[in-house]
Formats: C-alpha cells, structure tokens, sequence
C-alpha cells in the first residue's frame, strides 16, 4: 500500500478549499486507519449504540479467536459476542434444545423418549409462565444428569449418578429441585428424594462508597440504570420494563407497574438526581427507559466491575452483581426507617414479611449509628424536616426534635 508522509499532506492542502481540505484530510486519516490495520465496523456499540466502530485487533478464547471493536463515539471497547452469548454457546446442544423447542407448535406429537422428554419439559414449563433464566437452569442439571448416565425416568439412575458426579451442595440441591419438577411434570413416583443440607451463604452487602464508585465510572445509560437500581431497590427485570410514563418528574417518583415474582406494583421516591439522569438519555427504546432485555446490563456490569476492580486494588468490586443493588436499598431503607420492616416490605413490594426479613437479617441498621438532629421552632420548620428525611424522636420545653440517620 503507498506510503505517505503528513508534510507532504500540509503542502498538498494549502491551494484547496476549505471543503477540499476536509475531503483530503478525511481521506488520509482513512488510509492511516487502513495500514494500521483499524478497519471500520458494522456492529453495534453496546454501551451508547454508535454504529461508527473500529476493529480493534483480536483476543484468544476457548472457542478460538474472538474480534474486539473500538467505538469511536465513546472509547467503549467490546468483543464480538457478549459474555452471556459466549455461555449460551458453550452449551451448543443445550441451545439447539432450545431453538428445536421454539420451532414447536401446540398440535406437534412429541415422543416421550431420549432426548424428547427434555423438548416436552421446555414446552410445558414455557405453558406455566416460567421465566427463561429458569427453565434454562432446570434444562442445564437434566441435561448434565443425562450426559453422566442417568435415565431420567428412573429415580434410581438419578440417584446414583448424583451420588458419583463432583458437584457443590448449591449444584446438588438445584440438580436435586431441577429434577422434582421433571418428575412433577411427567408423573414419575419419587418417593424418598435425597435431603441436600444447603445453606445459603450470607449476602454479600457493599459500601456506599463502592457502589456510588461504579456508578460514577460507567457509561452514561449504564450508569443511569445503576443508579435507578441504587434507588429503587428494583429487580433487573423490573427495571427493563419502567416506561416513560412510569417517571413523575413533579412528584420525583417511579412507579414499578410490572413486578416480578408475584409482588405487588409500588411507588417509589427517588432523588431528583435519578430523574435528571432519566431524562438526560435519548430514547431509543421507544416508551421504554432502557432495553427491556436484562442481558445487556449484566454482561456490561461484569466487564465494569472486573476494570473497577483492577483500578482500585480492591477485589470486593467483583462481588457486586445487580441483585446486590436491591440488598443495599433493603438495608439502607431500615435504618432510615429505624426498623420499621413494614414500610421495607412495601418497598421492595414483598406480599410476605417473610421475604423482607431475608434481606434485613442483618441488623447492620444497630451498628455504629449516626444521627444528625434538628430543632423545629414553627410549623413550617417542621414540615421541612420531614421532607428532608428527619423523624420525630420527642418534645423539649415545647420544641419537637427531630433525628436522621447519616
């Protein structure tokens, strides 16, 4: 390819024009870009959705090597599949399990043999309303269990291969649950299932500072789905699904209209910081806020945390997942509240105290407590405290006092 030399280039633009010279300019910057290799892409930048991409060179994977882009709007630099597609296709037979069941229709006879009882399993589950993320974890552990041996339909085989595989307690206890739904759903007798001793491990609950840390160091729509969650409390699903027309920019509130696992739609209030960041995005998602597709912001909040981790020195940023942001909320909500797991419970919009009291088992709310106090000397005063987050405590010579927490 000719070479070129940049005083070459200034003495060749000095007679043109103006538009001549941006012509020119733009035509060598795109030949620099072809010998260094930066050839332009046609993919789609996760974080801000800028067709203009380079790519970047190339990274080695166990499925071989995968393209890297650079993104030219924002610096973003990403690979050619997401790390959630990368899983899907390290399952393949998994995933053609999955495409066969999709092409299934309602009048189509399926044998209950082999492989066909897992496509009628997909179908039913799919027929009871469950979620995708479920399904694919149940069809993962029977899929497993046949790959080691096991014949799904004798409790026994099950039993034994479950007994001689090299798995967690958690993946016993979900292999053990995947298949009591098999056998629901088929009829199969299992009379005396193995007890799995599994305790969860106790969550896993950031400072403030770190997660304000994360927020602050993401891209603009990532940063404000962060921060929806930082203030909510809402699930991931929850969020994916807040319409425009969910956001009370007067009253400063959200509305979560479509809840998930059977909780109840609530109102909550937000800072107006979270509503500026709201409308601040541009709406490319029609009357949606965000991608109501929840696997974009969880593969980008993995590479964030993994680059925040590596800045900072501080491998804690690497625990943080979506779910945590709505343990943080829960436990910050009841010291605000000084306890009260009733307004917590509304919060997170759980039909049962029960449910709350997983998220506020922890009474981090008792220890090193700080408050900032306030003296109200007119009715007026007063209700300023309160809007400002201050709860009454009691009444000295006639003055009520008022407290938060800091």
């Amino acid at each position: 390819m000719t070479a070129f030399c940049r005083f070459c280039l200034i003495d060749s633009v000095k007679t043109v024009s103006r538009e001549g010279f941006r012509q020119e300019a733009n035509a060598f910057a795109n030949l620099a870009i072809e010998q260094k290799g930066g050839e332009k892409a046609s993919r789609e930048c996760p974080e801000c959705h800028s067709k203009r991409k380079w790519k970047a060179g190339v990274r080695q994977t166990l499925n071989g090597e995968v393209q890297r882009f650079l993104c030219r709007a924002c610096g973003f630099r990403f690979s050619a599949k997401s790390n959630i597609e990368s899983e899907m296709n390290k399952g393949r037979q998994l995933c053609a399990i999955f495409e066969e069941a999709k092409k299934l229709g309602t009048t189509t006879e399926i044998k209950t043999v082999a492989g066909d009882t897992i496509l009628e399993y997909i179908r039913t589950l799919r027929r009871k309303q469950k979620k995708p993320r479920t399904i694919k974890m149940r069809v993962y552990y029977l899929e497993k269990l046949k790959q080691n041996g096991a014949d799904l339909s004798n409790p026994a085989s099950v039993e034994n291969v479950l007994a001689d595989i090299k798995l967690t307690t958690a993946q016993q206890y979900n292999a053990v649950a995947a298949y009591k739904s098999y056998c629901k759903i088929f009829k199969i007798q299992w009379d005396d299932p193995p007890k799995i001793n599994y305790q969860p491990k106790r969550t896993f609950v950031p400072t403030k500072e770190e997660l304000e840390t994360l927020i602050h160091a993401a891209g603009r729509r990532t940063a404000t789905f962060l921060q929806v969650a930082y203030t909510t409390g809402a699930r991931v699903g929850e969020i994916c699904q807040i319409k425009y027309a969910d956001v009370n920019v007067k009253a400063s509130t959200i509305d979560i209209n479509h809840p998930e696992k059977g909780s109840k739609p609530r109102t909550i209030p937000v800072p107006e910081k979270t509503i500026a960041m709201i409308n601040g995005l541009p709406r490319k998602y029609g009357e949606y806020v965000f991608n109501p597709k929840p696997d974009s912001i969880r593969s980008n909040l993995v590479y964030l945390r993994k680059k925040i981790a590596s800045i900072h020195r501080n491998e804690r940023f690497k625990r943080i997942h979506m779910h945590t942001f709505r343990h943080f909320y829960a436990r910050k909500k009841l010291r605000e509240s000084m306890g009260n797991k009733t307004y917590v419970q509304y919060l997170l919009g759980h039909k049962s105290i029960l449910s709350t009291e997983r998220y506020t088992e922890l009474e981090e709310y008792k220890v090193d407590q700080k408050y900032q106090s306030a003296v109200s000397m007119t009715l007026k005063d007063a209700q300023k405290l309160i809007e400002d987050g201050y709860t009454y405590v009691c009444d000295f010579k006639g003055h009520p006092l008022f407290r938060k927490v800091v």
